[in-house]
């Protein structure tokens, strides 16, 4: 797991402009950064709001509007905490392009996990269950608007495991289905 370095406080009250520091080596220091703008606004106890924008450079308005609310909201009007990250990935928001300049990833495809697709449970843990039942999708990571493949029990029974809603990857487990033996 790799540390980012926050360069300001986030159980703090009020409001705090810095960066959050993810380890970046480059051919000239094994020891950079790259700099992530972040506000961080906090006001009594409540609920924590993310905004992110820029995870694609050329996409303008997300940036726009998270550094106008990181500079016209006061902390009085927080109740909890509000977390703005204008530009998730400042290079590509630089470079003004979709794909990173550094390694030429898609960054809304790099997020931790596999990137077959993202698994939507349909039966809930001890759900019943008929052979040939919908247990889950996997919407595809890759393919933004292609249907999702429809994952069906192989023998009837009960889901008594099944994997948290997320990334999944080519072999992973998606359910275990229990059924009664002869003997129980």
């Amino acid at each position: 797991m790799t540390a980012i370095r926050p360069t300001v406080p986030f159980e703090a009250a009020g409001k705090h402009h810095g960066f959050l520091r993810p380890p970046h080596s480059r051919s000239d220091s094994a020891w950079g950064s790259v700099m992530i703008p972040v506000t961080v606004i906090r006001s009594g106890a409540g609920p924590t709001a993310l905004m992110i924008g820029a995870n694609h450079g050329d996409e303008y308005e997300g940036p726009i509007a998270r550094q106008t609310l990181a500079l016209e909201i006061a902390p009085e009007e927080v109740t909890g905490r509000i977390l703005l990250v204008p530009h998730m990935h400042l290079p590509v928001f630089r470079a003004g392009t979709r794909l990173s300049p550094i390694d030429a990833g898609n960054r809304n495809r790099a997020f931790p996990g596999g990137a077959d697709g993202l698994i939507e449970p349909l039966v809930d843990l001890g759900e019943e269950v008929a052979r040939g039942a919908p247990l889950a999708r996997i919407w595809p990571a890759d393919r933004t608007g292609q249907a999702p493949l429809t994952c069906t029990a192989r023998r009837a029974g009960v889901p008594a495991a099944r994997h948290f809603p997320g990334l999944v990857q080519a072999g992973d487990c998606l359910a275990v289905i229990a059924s009664q033996t002869a003997e129980g």
